[in-house]
C-alpha cells in the first residue's frame, strides 16, 4: 500500500502501521505521520566511503533520531549492496528501501531515512561557529540570534555560539558544506571559494556609508545566495563592518606618506590598493597582528574601528585616518543538510530571526563604529578625516583597481556593478534646497492647519517652482493633490542632507539627523481613492537620499486631517494603526528598506499623552507589527509611566520636546487653537532649545520650569525659515 505527495512514495509497512518515504530519483523528502517525522534522501554515490560520509553525516544532524535507515547499491554490475534496520524489526525498513532501488534498477545510490518522534521530542540542537571573541558585535549579534529562534521556535531549536573560532580553524565555507559544523559567520571578502563576489564588498570606495553600502549588499545578495547554495549552504544575514581605515604611527595626509608603510591588509583588493598606493602590503592572521606592530613586522594595519578597539591599537599605534575605504561584510550561513531537517514552520521561524537581527545589527554596525571611535580618542589615538587631496587620489587608485577587477569578471559580478551605479545615479536629483523647501512648505500648509486658499496660494507658487525644476507635471500635480486632500496618515519621512551643497554643508550627522531633523517630516497620505503611485516615488527617492522612514498613523478623520479625537475601540484602534504602519512598510520593503520609528499624528497623539489606554493600545499594536519599532511620545514628567508599559510590551520609546511649540503649564503642549502655540520668531525658538539643550528643562507659557529628560527635537516644516534654524540647532547640538 502506499499513498502519493509532491515526487515522494510513501509505502505503509504492515507490522510497524509507519510509512517510509523515498524520493523519485534523487532528491529530498519531508513528511509526518503518526506523531513522527520521515526525512528521507536518495542520491547517486562512487563509492561505499561516501555512503558512509553521508549516514554517519545524517547522524550528526540528527542526533536525536529514533532510527536512521538505509539501503545503497554501489558499481555499475551492482555488485556492493548494503542495508540497514538500525533497530527496527528485521527486514521491515532497510528492505522496503532496497526493493525500490530494486525495482527502478539504480545503479551507484544511496537512499537514507530519518525516522524522529515528535512527541516529547528533544530540541533540535546547533553549534554556531564564531570567528571573533565574545565582546565583539558580530558575536553578539549571532548570540542574539540564537536567543530569538529558540524564542521564536518554542524552544524546538537550540543554537550553541562558539567564540573565537573555537570549532573552525581552516575555511569556514568548506567546514559548513561538509557539515563539520552546522553554522559559522564568516568574513567574506577573506573567505576563498567564493571567486570575485565575494571580493565585492571589499573593493575600495565603492560605497561611502552606510546607506551605499546596505545597497551594494541588497544588489549582491541574490548572488551570494546562489554561490552559497552550490557550497550546501543558506545565507542567513550578512552585516556590513564598520568602514575601514588606516592605522599608523604618523599621520598620513597625502599619497607621499604612504611610502615606506607595511600594511596589514585583509584580502586582494587591500593588498593591491595598498601596493599602487606606494606602500607594502603584508598578509598576517588577524590573530599576529598585534605582536607583528610590537615587533616592527608591520606598522599600519587596513582595518575598522571595531577591529581596532578590539586589538588595543593605542598600544603600539598612534593615528587612525578615517578613509572609508570599505565596508566589507560578515555573513552567517547554515548546512543545508541541518537546514532540512528543520520542519517548514521552524525554517520560517529562523528565517525571520534572521531578518531581524539583520536590521538590527545593521544599526549595531553603526553604534560600533561611533562607540569604537570614541574609545579609540580616549586612549589618545589621534582621529583624522582624510583630506580632499588625499582622497582625490585614493579614489583614482580606486577606479584602477576597479577596472582591473572586472577584466576577468563574469557577467554576475559586472551586473553588480552595473545596477549598483544605475541605482545612485538615480538617487540624484538636480535643483537645491529651494525646490525641496517650497515642496514641503506646499505639503505642511495642507497639513498643520492652514485654510484651503493658504493651501491654494503656496500650492500655486510650488506648481511653478518644481515644474521649472524639472519635474513631471504628473508629479508636481500629485504631489499638490496629496498635500491637500491628504487624511489617513500613515508615514513619515525625515528631511535629508544631501541634497545640493547648501543641504550638505549643513554636516548633520545620521545621529544629528534623527535628534534635529528627524520630526520635520514630509506626511504622506493613503486614502481609499488617492495616489500610492507618489508615495512610492517619495518613498524610493527618500531610500535613495538615505533618509529615515517612519510611519505616522492618525484617527480616520479625513475632513479633520486626524485633528479630532474619536473614540475608537481598542481592537479596531489596534488594527487600525497596524494597517496604517504596515500600508507604509510594504512600499518601503518592495524598495529594500526599512521603516524606524512610529510617531503617531494629530488628535491620536493628544490622546496618547493623555489617556493611558490609548497609549497601551498603541503601544500594544508597534510590539505585534514589529518590536524594533520605536515609538516616539512627549518627553514629559511621567516619563516612568510609559517606560513600565514599554518594557511590557517589549518596545523602546523616544522622548520628544518641541522646538517651536508653547507649552502648558502642565508640561504638555497648548492647543494649536490658542494664541501663540506656535513659536515663528527664529530667536524665541533658537532660545528655547538652547535652554533644553543646556538645561534639560523646558519652560511654560508662564515661566515655571520642568526637569525633562529628551532624545529628539521635533521642528515643524511649515516655517519658511526652516533650514538655517536646523542649522542653528545643529550648531547649537555641537557645543551641548
Amino acid at each position: 500500500m502506499y499513498e502519493k505527495t509532491t515526487r515522494v512514495r510513501c509505502y505503509k509497512n504492515v507490522f510497524l502501521g509507519l510509512p517510509y518515504l523515498f524520493v523519485l530519483g534523487t532528491g529530498h523528502a519531508d513528511f509526518v505521520k503518526k506523531k513522527s517525522r520521515f526525512i528521507g534522501e536518495s542520491r547517486y554515490v562512487q563509492s561505499i566511503e561516501e555512503v558512509r560520509f553521508h549516514v554517519k553525516r545524517l547522524r550528526r544532524v540528527h542526533p536525536y533520531a529514533r532510527h536512521i535507515v538505509w539501503a545503497f547499491v554501489v558499481g555499475n554490475d551492482r555488485n556492493q549492496q548494503g542495508l540497514s534496520d538500525d533497530g527496527e524489526p528485521h527486514g521491515t525498513a532497510g528492505r522496503p528501501i532496497m526493493d525500490h532501488i530494486e525495482e527502478f534498477m539504480y545503479k551507484n545510490f544511496l537512499i537514507v531515512l530519518v525516522i524522529l518522534l515528535l512527541v516529547g521530542a528533544s530540541p533540535i540542537k546547533m553549534d554556531l561557529n564564531a570567528k571573533y571573541g565574545a565582546s565583539n558585535f558580530h558575536t553578539k549579534g549571532a548570540e542574539a540570534f540564537a536567543k530569538l529562534v529558540k524564542k521564536y521556535t518554542n524552544g524546538e531549536v537550540e543554537i550553541t555560539v562558539h567564540a573565537g573560532s573555537s570549532l573552525v580553524k581552516g575555511n569556514p565555507l568548506k567546514a559548513v558544506k561538509d557539515g563539520t559544523v552546522a553554522m559559522t559567520d564568516m568574513f567574506i571578502p577573506f573567505t576563498s571559494g567564493g571567486g570575485k563576489v565575494f571580493g565585492v564588498s571589499a573593493l575600495p570606495f565603492i560605497a561611502n556609508s552606510y546607506d551605499e553600502a546596505f545597497k551594494l549588499y541588497q544588489t549582491s545578495k541574490h548572488v551570494y545566495k546562489k554561490l552559497f547554495q552550490k557550497w550546501n549552504q543558506k545565507l542567513l544575514y550578512a552585516v556590513s563592518w564598520p568602514p575601514s581605515g588606516l592605522y599608523t604611527k604618523k599621520p598620513i595626509r597625502s599619497i607621499a606618506d604612504f611610502k615606506g608603510l607595511k600594511t596589514r591588509t585583509y584580502d586582494k583588493n587591500s593588498a593591491n590598493f595598498i601596493n599602487m598606493a606606494g606602500g607594502n602590503a603584508i598578509a598576517l592572521p588577524w590573530a599576529e597582528v598585534y605582536s607583528a606592530l610590537r615587533t616592527g613586522l608591520v606598522n599600519s594595519v587596513v582595518t575598522s574601528s571595531a577591529s581596532g578597539k578590539d586589538g588595543k591599537f593605542w598600544e603600539v599605534l598612534d593615528n587612525f585616518t578615517k578613509i572609508n575605504y570599505a565596508y566589507p561584510l560578515q555573513a552567517v550561513t547554515i548546512n543545508l543538510d541541518y537546514w532540512k531537517s528543520l520542519s517548514k514552520k521552524q525554517q520560517h521561524m529562523m528565517s525571520k530571526a534572521a531578518a531581524e537581527i539583520e536590521r538590527v545589527q545593521w544599526q549595531a554596525s553603526k553604534d560600533e563604529n561611533m562607540a569604537a571611535l570614541t574609545l579609540l580618542a580616549k586612549n589618545n589615538i589621534k582621529i583624522s578625516e582624510a583630506s580632499s587631496r588625499l582622497k582625490k587620489e585614493l579614489d583614482d587608485i580606486a577606479q584602477k583597481l576597479l577596472a582591473e577587477y572586472l577584466k576577468d569578471a563574469d557577467k554576475k559580478v559586472k551586473d553588480i556593478f552595473r545596477k549598483y551605479h544605475k541605482n545612485r545615479r538615480n538617487a540624484y536629483l538636480s535643483g537645491s534646497l529651494l525646490h525641496v523647501n517650497v515642496a514641503a512648505c506646499s505639503l505642511f500648509a495642507a497639513v498643520s492647519g492652514s485654510s484651503a486658499a493658504t493651501t491654494a496660494t503656496v500650492g500655486k507658487i510650488t506648481l511653478h517652482e518644481l515644474k521649472k525644476r524639472g519635474y513631471k507635471q504628473s508629479l508636481a500635480i500629485g504631489s499638490l493633490a496629496g498635500a491637500g486632500f491628504l487624511s489617513q496618515v500613515v508615514g513619515f519621512l525625515g528631511i535629508a542632507r544631501a541634497l545640493s551643497e547648501y543641504i550638505a554643508s549643513l554636516q548633520l550627522s545620521p545621529y544629528a539627523l534623527i535628534i534635529v531633523v528627524g520630526f520635520m517630516y514630509l506626511l504622506l497620505g493613503m486614502i481609499l481613492d488617492g495616489n500610492p503611485l507618489l508615495i512610492e516615488e517619495t518613498v524610493q527617492k527618500a531610500l535613495n537620499y538615505g533618509v529615515s522612514i517612519g510611519a505616522h498613523p492618525s484617527y480616520p478623520d479625513r475632513q479633520g486631517f486626524g485633528r479630532r479625537s474619536m473614540h475608537v475601540i481598542s481592537e479596531d484602534l489596534q488594527a487600525m494603526i497596524i494597517y496604517q504602519i504596515g500600508a507604509l512598510d510594504a512600499l518601503v520593503r518592495a524598495h529594500e528598506g526599512t521603516i524606524s520609528y512610529v510617531k503617531p499624528h494629530g488628535a491620536l497623539y493628544n490622546d496618547m499623552m493623555c489617556n493611558e489606554h490609548v497609549f497601551i493600545n498603541i503601544a500594544r499594536a508597534v510590539a505585534r507589527y514589529d518590536k524594533e519599532l520605536k515609538l516616539v511620545l512627549l518627553a514629559n514628567r511621567n516619563c516612568e509611566k510609559y517606560q513600565g508599559i514599554a518594557k511590557e510590551y517589549e518596545i523602546k520609546l523616544l522622548y520628544e520636546v518641541f522646538a517651536d511649540r508653547t507649552y502648558n503649564d502642565d508640561g504638555y503642549l497648548l492647543a494649536r487653537d490658542k494664541a501663540g502655540a506656535v513659536i515663528s520668531d527664529e530667536m524665541k525658538v533658537l532660545g528655547q532649545v538652547e535652554h533644553m539643550i543646556k538645561y534639560s528643562t523646558i519652560t511654560t507659557i508662564s515661566g515655571k520650569k520642568y526637569k525633562i529628560a529628551f532624545d529628539t527635537i521635533c521642528i515643524h516644516g511649515d516655517n519658511p525659515e526652516v533650514f538655517p534654524l536646523v542649522k542653528k540647532i545643529h550648531v547649537l547640538l555641537g557645543h551641548a
